[in-house]
């Protein structure tokens, strides 16, 4: 499951969709309309303590996608007080290091299908800010696995969230890095001549 936006009537909706698979290929569908505000969604008990509105869960397990549940904090955690974000951001912290330990035993990438290059050149970049990819087609899979078996939509989507997080002079570089390649091959090529009788 993630977090996708839409806009509707000029309003910025935000809906909680899932990527599944049909034969070969990975598409999305909608689950929920969480509306303009998904705030509105999350209960404060008390302290420093939230949780999604039940009827959020009840109704995903009925759409059969029960079993996403534990990545419902991660689609709603943008829209938690900043207080309690900035109390909870180290345990959030702790528990992806674990996650990711958990994910790096089980990742297997004999089987995987090739990954476009321009993804990997986003997906680099956003990782490690680094602007030489000269190497890139010796970078492990592995550190690309947030790319395979999601639809083009959630990558999509991904990347948005990531591209977010760019400073203003930022993008200049990072535009340059995903597309640097392609513009020197491009403006590389001898002009074409025009045959003239």
């Amino acid at each position: 499951m993630y977090l996708a936006s839409k806009k509707i009537n000029g309003q910025i909706h935000y809906l909680i969709r899932e990527s599944y698979q049909q034969e070969n290929c990975f598409l999305s569908r909608d689950l929920i309309d969480l509306g303009t505000d998904p705030a509105c969604h999350i209960i404060y008990p008390g302290g420093n303590a939230f949780y999604i509105d039940e009827s959020i869960e009840d109704r995903l397990i009925d759409l059969g996608a029960g079993n996403s549940l534990d990545e419902l904090e991660d689609i709603f955690w943008r829209f938690v007080h900043p207080e309690i974000r900035r109390v909870l951001e180290p345990f959030r912290r702790r528990e992806d290091r674990h996650r990711a330990s958990r994910t790096n035993q089980t990742f297997d990438d004999k089987n995987l299908a090739p990954l476009h290059i321009f993804d990997k050149r986003r997906a680099h970049y956003l990782k490690f800010g680094h602007t030489d990819q000269r190497n890139i087609a010796r970078v492990p899979l592995k550190l690309f696995r947030g790319l395979y078996n999601k639809s083009r939509d959630e990558i999509e989507h991904g990347f948005m969230d990531m591209e977010a997080a760019l400073g203003p002079r930022e993008y200049k570089i990072y535009t340059y890095t995903i597309y640097g390649r392609l513009f020197a091959a491009v403006y590389q090529q001898p002009p074409r001549l025009s045959a003239t009788l």
